[in-house]
């Protein structure tokens, strides 16, 4: 009998903590980093790229932010007599914890943001190469998001943060200025 008590009492948990989670909000987001500067790798890289994430509220004031980036950027380099095309993209993955002094998925918000990056280098010409890097960063980031209507938000944010030195590169500052469009279910 104690053990059927307990199993009604999480199961009757369980139904409460799902219809509470209904009533959560999310936004599928796309968009992308309209300007990306990273300092401190020998000469500075300013590049764009595609965004995607998925916002999740936690509290009235919170929410979990999945995001991912892309971003590439092709250079070429000549003397007049030795051309190169550097190529160089990164792939970041941010786990962005949010908070809004209004309400969540409202107006102005500020985040802590652990990163993965991913990046891959690539030279041709003369000279040819390729090199792999994973490194990890966090930053802090500043935005705002409005609605358009009752199921489309935008958000524009800038961010800053360190990434950490890696095998073959050393430590960097990066910045960025991002613009998103978002469904929220």
């Amino acid at each position: 009998m104690k053990v059927l008590k307990i199993c009604l009492a999480l199961l009757a948990l369980s139904c409460a903590q799902h219809a509470v989670a209904q009533d959560k909000i999310n936004i599928v987001k796309v968009g992308g980093n309209l300007l990306a500067t990273v300092f401190g790798e020998g000469d500075d890289e300013t590049y764009g790229g595609f965004s995607a994430a998925l916002e999740h509220q936690l509290r009235s004031k919170t929410s979990l932010v999945f995001g991912v980036n892309y971003n590439a950027k092709e250079s070429t380099v000549s003397d007049g007599i030795i051309s190169l095309t550097a190529r160089l993209s990164i792939v970041t993955f941010e786990p962005e914890f949010r908070w809004y002094p209004k309400a969540v998925t409202e107006g102005f918000y500020l985040g802590f943001a652990p990163a993965v990056y991913l990046q891959k280098a690539k030279i041709s010409g003369a000279i040819s190469g390729e090199g792999d890097d994973t490194r990890v960063g966090a930053g802090l980031k500043l935005g705002y998001q409005f609605a358009l209507n009752s199921a489309l938000k935008f958000q524009f944010g800038t961010g800053g943060g360190l990434i950490l030195p890696g095998e073959d590169a050393d430590g960097s500052l990066q910045f960025n200025l991002n613009a998103l469009v978002g469904y929220q279910f």
